[in-house]
Formats: structure tokens, sequence, C-alpha cells
């Protein structure tokens, strides 16, 4: 049996559709969101262009409503990186990714952070973060 090979236009065209670029989908921004896993967020502005591209009735407020209510979330996941996930996503993934980004914030305060007690600090900071969004 001969086995064919995909071209590169063909593996460039399978890659943009399973990214949903090809076209725009009539779907929700959290079932897209999901499908992505992913969604680059390092600034604010990305996500909303990178909704609107991928989604034909696209609303700037609907993915606004979404991560005021703590549906989407915008957090540090791959590489450190700020993505917006779906919470339920980000449940999943964060337990596993959690070491590589402790190892990330080690070396990048290095020093700094010696002897930081990060429980204690999360304990003191988590009432203040959950409280009310803040830019």
């Amino acid at each position: 049996m001969i086995e064919r090979i995909v071209s590169q236009r063909e593996l460039n065209r399978a890659l943009l559709a399973r990214q949903y670029l090809l076209e725009r989908q009539q779907m929700s921004v959290s079932a897209l969101v999901s499908h992505l896993v992913g969604l680059q967020a390092q600034i604010p502005n990305p996500p909303y262009i990178g909704l609107w591209t991928r989604l034909a009735d696209f609303q700037r407020e609907e993915l606004t409503r979404l991560m005021q209510e703590g549906q989407i979330v915008r957090v540090a996941m791959m590489r450190s990186t700020l993505m917006l996930m779906t919470a339920e996503d980000h449940q999943h993934f964060r337990t596993t990714i959690q070491p590589a980004l402790t190892r990330a914030l080690a070396a990048f305060y290095g020093k700094r952070a010696k002897g930081l007690n990060i429980e204690k600090l999360l304990a003191a900071a988590k009432p203040f973060i959950e409280e009310t969004p803040r830019t």
C-alpha cells in the first residue's frame, strides 16, 4: 500500500481549518474558545480580533460578559503566556502545568523571590483578587 504524503499546502489548509480561520463559524464564544483550548491574550485586544475573525456573529459584549462572569478566564498557561480559556478547560490544564509556571516564576524573580512563602502570599491576595475585576 502506498502512503500519500500530505503537501505543504494541504497541511497549511488543514491547520487553518482546525483553527477556524478559513471561514467564519456559527457558534458561541464559549464553544469556540473551548475548541481552540486557548486564545492568545497577552494584551486585551487580540482575543476580540481573533474571535471576530472566526465567528460570523461575534459581539464584543459577549466576550466581555463571559469574562466578567468568570466563564472565560485570562490566565498564564503554556510558556507563561496569557491565554483566554473557558474556566472549565483551565481547571483541567492548570494542575498539569503549575510546576512549570512555578519554575518560570522562580527563574524570573530569582533571588528576589527566595524565601517567599507563596502559600501565605496567595492566601492574602485571594480575597483582594476575588473582590472585583482589577486592571
